[in-house]
């Protein structure tokens, strides 16, 4: 299964990358930012290609989905080639490149090894998979694409995010269909490389002309848990996650429009940020608000000094960005106050903790509920807030860091209009209020190393010769370097004689993933024993529907071996109000001998088998899950199996696991 892992991970690579790739180059940017923003294209191309396809009714699968973009990229390339060759102007038309080529592999190097030992070795195999509700959601939905050829769904841009199911669905199409590697892979891919890489980008932008402070940034890009980590460990959250990776490169975008020089290059990268907003919105639109929430203060800040070139002197200098401020609290009300939008930001989801707490949470940077503190990240991040309040320089990272805390402070424990009004865009959700803090946490983080480092270069190397000074200097910010790398992503320490546990970061996100992606005998709904299991009733049974009970793990069946299973979640309308048969079935299924509206339900509902995974766990709950919606007589039928229950026959067995055909 690893040497799939690898493959799919590779093919993710060039998917994301190549196409895009032809692309900026075509359209004049350096190797390195082209490299970079590549996934703006691609991703948005085999979206709205899947979006076409569907349109036409023409199956999408890897080939007709990624060909055609790659073509079209690489048609743009060649274009602007045989122009160039015509006008002899190809180099001078090249824009000045952003990303230092070293600086890109830092990052990528660090988060590559990062994401290996946090993200790769607490799966349980390549073909493990985090055992929570929304990914019953998200595998189901690949699933549902290789089977149908259908990889969105209607309306465009406002339906349930599909960009990530797209591009998990191209990648899992080429390999050999298999769902749970395939996903993997490419979350592998977007924390390891595309959220690296575009926080590069970001950065670079932020802090030109401070080499050392974007090289710092190599440090920091995977160092929170709050993001990525808390988007795989919670939920797990997979659209909110590409979303909020692909942020920093349309955030990219937003910089370099309101830095424009000209009217032209303005309406350029006004085209850009639009399309890159669509692309936002098709991964997953609170990535928008989290933009909102990162970039409104700089562009208050940059509004501020160039209002000098437009004439403007003393308090009217004030007035643009003031106008702007306005503007965004404006839009951002009328949104709120908006129908389309009032479930979502009246989703109920309490708050869990006081103010006080809320605030130390912010503090040391343990922001969500499966989070250990950070206390070192959280130093450093500290120490860049007074370094910039100190040197006058990018103060508006710390004004969007206070904005940041007050809303995640409401959220986690303010119960008014307020709350709502602040956070309501996230579901009111702390672990995607808390994924936005690391946007300006990392490069606060960046400052306050690089500070960091130059006071300990210059306290060590005060009086030495130049050479003997700079080797100081780099020993030192090596041995600082190493010594954050530890110290950050140290796991969970206990010292039991002394009753001393000592709770990380980072511990807890190694604790989240491996114990939830394990698949030892009863230590989630599915086990190693019950994947062999399904894989034996798939082979018996071929696409002929099954009854079964989805809280012993067999809710997965259908996304992970296409078996066709009936009952593909732990939510069910009530009783009455989904499909009666299966109520019926669900209910009384262990009846069917004796009652012939049993019957007449299997029947119609053209069930002939039934699944248990845990026929003997049903009183003890060994492996067996259940969800808030659970009400034990929906499925007395089902719990009250056994191998004795008349007017069935054992087709299938091994230790506690059934396959029963229902007999006539």
């Amino acid at each position: 299964m690893w040497s799939l892992f690898i493959a799919d991970a590779l093919f993710a690579l060039i998917t994301v990358y190549l196409p895009g790739f032809f692309f900026f180059r075509g359209v004049r940017f350096s190797r390195a930012d082209a490299l970079v923003l590549s996934p703006l294209f691609s991703l948005l191309g085999f979206y709205l290609i899947s979006y076409l396809y569907l349109m036409l009714g023409v199956q999408s699968g890897w080939a007709n989905t990624v060909l055609p973009v790659s073509a079209m990229g690489f048609g743009i390339w060649a274009l602007s080639r045989t122009v160039d060759v015509r006008t002899l102007s190809r180099r001078g038309k090249e824009r000045p490149s952003c990303v230092c080529w070293k600086n890109l592999i830092l990052y990528l190097a660090i988060a590559v090894v990062i994401c290996m030992f946090y993200y790769v070795l607490p799966l349980d195999g390549a073909d493990s998979f985090f055992q929570e509700n929304d990914n019953i959601a998200h595998l189901t939905g690949v699933r549902d694409s290789l089977n149908t050829g259908v990889y969105v769904d209607y309306p465009p841009f406002i339906s349930y995010p599909n960009m990530w199911n797209v591009l998990a669905s191209v990648v899992a199409s080429f390999g050999q269909a298999n769902v749970a590697v395939a996903v993997n892979a490419t979350n592998y891919v977007i924390c390891a490389v595309v959220f690296p890489s575009a926080i590069c980008l970001f950065m670079s932008y932020v802090f030109r002309g401070r080499a050392s402070v974007v090289r710092f940034g190599a440090l920091f890009s995977t160092a929170f848990a709050a993001f990525p980590w808390g988007f795989l460990l919670f939920g797990p959250l997979y659209p909110n996650l590409l979303g909020y990776s692909l942020l920093p490169l349309v955030a990219f975008e937003f910089m370099s429009m309101m830095n424009a020089d000209s009217p032209r290059s303005f309406l350029g990268w006004l085209l850009a940020f639009c399309a890159g907003c669509a692309l936002l919105l098709g991964a997953h639109p609170n990535a928008i608000f989290v933009g909102v929430a990162l970039l409104s203060c700089y562009a208050v800040a940059v509004l501020y000094v160039r209002a000098r070139d437009w004439g403007l002197r003393g308090k009217r200098r004030l007035i643009p960005g003031a106008a702007f401020a306005v503007f965004v609290l404006l839009v951002w009300t009328v949104l709120y106050a908006s129908p389309s939008f009032y479930d979502v930001v009246h989703f109920d989801w309490p708050a869990y903790t006081t103010i006080s707490q809320a605030i130390s949470n912010i503090i040391q940077l343990g922001l969500n509920k499966a989070s250990g503190p950070q206390w070192v990240l959280a130093a450093v991040v500290m120490l860049g807030c007074m370094t910039c309040i100190l040197r006058r320089e990018n103060c508006w990272l710390v004004a969007t860091f206070s904005l940041m805390a007050l809303i995640y402070v409401s959220c986690t424990s303010v119960t008014s209009e307020w709350r709502t009004f602040l956070s309501g865009f996230w579901y009111n959700d702390s672990f995607r209020i808390a994924a936005m803090i690391p946007f300006v946490g990392i490069p606060l983080a960046s400052v306050g190393f690089d500070a960091l480092c130059s006071s300990a270069r210059h306290a060590v190397s005060r009086g030495l010769p130049a050479f003997e000074s700079r080797w100081r200097s780099c020993c030192v910010a090596g041995f600082l370097c190493a010594g954050f790398l530890v110290t950050n992503f140290y796991p969970n320490t206990s010292i039991p004689q002394n009753q001393v546990e000592l709770v990380t970061g980072f511990g807890m996100v190694d604790y989240m993933l491996s114990s939830h992606n394990i698949r030892a005998t009863d230590e989630n709904g599915l086990d190693l024993e019950e994947s062999l299991f399904l894989a034996k009733v798939k082979d018996v049974i071929g696409d002929e529907p099954v009854l079964n009970y989805p809280y012993d793990g067999s809710v997965y069946a259908y996304a992970l071996y296409n078996l066709n299973v009936v009952n593909r979640g732990w939510f069910y309308a009530a009783r009455g109000e989904g499909d009666t048969n299966l109520e019926t079935l669900r209910a009384r299924v262990n009846e069917i001998e004796n009652d012939s509206s049993v019957q007449e339900a299997a029947r119609s509902a053209g069930v002939s088998y039934v699944l248990l995974l845990d026929c003997d766990g049903m009183e003890t709950g060994e492996g067996c899950y259940s969800s808030p919606g659970y009400i034990s007589e929906d499925w007395a039928g089902l719990e009250e199996m056994n191998d004795s229950t008349p007017g069935f026959e054992v087709v299938l067995s091994e230790g506690d696991m059934r396959l029963y055909r229902i007999v006539e």
